[in-house]
């Protein structure tokens, strides 16, 4: 089944550029033999993303997810069957954000600055479809700082 997922988490706070640049590639790579598409949004603290694919290979990410170093209290904030993929286009798409978009995007999740205090309670929910309009609204401001093809 065809499955949309967005989670957040906290970035750890040792996280630098050439971590990032190790998510980006390895991401891109492993989404493309998955069958996934998605899009990274990094505000310097926290790490907010769409994916897509089959339910199997979802699952088998969130669980990488949850023991890598760089993420702390990786969430799942919404979860639903998918008829269209969004991101068709990204393996990985990526755009870190800062200062007036970074505090809109907290302020879209429903934190402030004390984003791991308030990781307990994330607004539950949010239609995905609109969260996800938003994350590609993000991307698509010209154009993404790094993104991988699908195919």
């Amino acid at each position: 089944m065809l499955e949309s997922l967005m989670y957040i988490s906290a970035a750890n706070p040792d996280v630098g550029q050439r971590d990032l640049d190790d998510i980006l590639h390895t991401s891109a790579r492993n989404n493309q033999r998955a069958g996934l598409t998605g899009a990274l949004v990094f505000s310097g603290s926290i790490f907010v993303q769409i994916l897509e694919g089959q339910t199997a290979a979802l699952d088998h990410l969130m669980a990488v997810l949850h023991t890598d170093k760089r993420h702390d209290v990786v969430t799942v904030v919404a979860r639903e069957q998918l008829v269209q993929r969004r991101f068709s286009d990204w393996s990985m798409a990526f755009r870190q954000v800062d200062g007036l978009a970074a505090e809109q995007l907290h302020n879209q999740m429903g934190w402030d600055i004390s984003i791991k205090r308030l990781l307990d309670d994330v607004p539950a929910n949010r239609p995905l479809k609109a969260l996800s309009a938003s994350i590609a609204g993000l991307i698509e401001q010209g154009q993404p700082q790094w993104a991988s093809s699908q195919f």
